[in-house]
């Protein structure tokens, strides 16, 4: 079996995979890996490679993980993008051969939300684990992470959400709630691992309660929130989206969702306003750096200046004392003697040589 694990950023898919993993699902080897962070101490538990693939699919809409006003998502590859894409396609399914070789396997990047249905056609058997965390606490831990403001976060998260709930209305689905994970997360992982293998994945085992529990680290819950205050945030159409991921809500859908209008919008109106501001903190880098430059050039002009000044009062005192040399020897008797003659000279010239 091929797990998926899906959830937006900051949902804990990464807890979630790790403890997957300990089951018995291979990930990969350590290289593929990509480590760590001082904002994920535990690991990220995703490969380079995945990563890479789906940020090449993003990049060819013109989007990025946190970039989306572009993204419009589609059930079935148009045949130009799937000829422009070929290469990228061509690395997905050398990285799931190479993981179909150690089958039970799991996969994780968040960014799968978006595009699982660039991977969907290479999957065999895929079951799709689902990862829900509070919106308004992933929102509120973007902010922190990203600096991002709450209402692009949710707008942000209604957007992956969208994409989670594309994905599990046709494929095998079981749910994990984050709160729940960090409450009681012993009875929590035996219910992931039940549910699991309810739907047909072998060759897992379940981790004893010290592997657990020494895991997860409910220390690293930070970015808290309340239902009451999530309702209040959310629109009508996050609302359904929560009902749906969280697993309260499992209704087949009939039509390919996309992300509200509202949700859109702001995407586009909050990714043009950085585009500004951008573009304004490349001028001010530009206009600093030619100021800079100025600043250089009016140093060097003002070395150059005290430079020919002091050439300047150098030639001066050359030229008078060169001054005071001729007027001392004009001066001089030896001075007055040559000048005598000279004009002895001439005058001698002048009369062997008459006109």
């Amino acid at each position: 079996m091929q797990i998926i694990v899906l959830g937006a950023h900051r949902s804990g898919t990464s807890m979630v995979t790790r403890l997957i993993n300990m089951m018995g699902a291979y990930f990969g080897l350590g290289e593929s890996s990509i480590g760590v962070s001082s904002d994920n101490p535990k690991g990220f538990w995703e490969r380079g490679d995945v990563i890479a693939a789906n940020d090449a699919i993003l990049a060819h809409y013109g989007c990025a993980w946190d970039r989306l006003a572009q993204w419009q998502g589609s059930e079935k590859v148009a045949p130009k993008d799937a000829q422009a894409l070929a290469p990228i396609f061509s690395n997905m399914k050398n990285i799931i051969l190479e993981m179909d070789a150690s089958r039970p396997w799991v996969m994780k990047d968040p960014r799968m939300c978006l595009t699982y249905p660039f991977w969907r056609p290479m999957l065999e058997m895929p079951v799709v684990v689902c990862v829900y965390r509070n919106p308004q606490e992933v929102a509120r831990s973007l902010k922190t992470r990203n600096q991002f403001s709450l209402s692009f976060s949710m707008a942000l998260w209604e957007y992956y959400a969208t994409g989670v709930v594309n994905a599990i209305q046709r494929t095998p689905t079981i749910y994990v709630q984050h709160s729940a994970m960090l409450a009681d997360p012993i009875a929590t992982v035996q219910k992931m691992y039940d549910d699991l293998t309810a739907l047909g994945v072998r060759g897992l085992t379940l981790p004893t309660e010290r592997e657990i529990t020494s895991f997860v680290d409910p220390a690293l819950y930070r970015s808290r929130g309340n239902e009451a205050l999530m309702t209040e945030m959310m629109t009508d159409t996050q609302k359904k989206l929560v009902a749906y991921v969280s697993g309260r809500e499992k209704t087949l859908l009939n039509e390919w969702q996309k992300p509200s209008e509202l949700a859109s919008d702001l995407i586009l109106s909050l990714e043009q306003f950085s585009a500004t501001q951008e573009r304004l903190e490349q001028h001010y880098q530009l206009f600093s750096e030619v100021e800079q430059r100025k600043n250089e050039l009016e140093s060097q002009m003002d070395g150059y200046k005290r430079e020919i000044q002091h050439v300047q009062l150098r030639a001066q005192d050359t030229i008078a004392k060169l001054r005071a040399d001729h007027d001392a020897l004009r001066a001089s008797t030896s001075w007055r003697l040559g000048q005598k003659i000279v004009r002895f000279g001439r005058a001698v010239t002048f009369k062997g040589n008459p006109a």
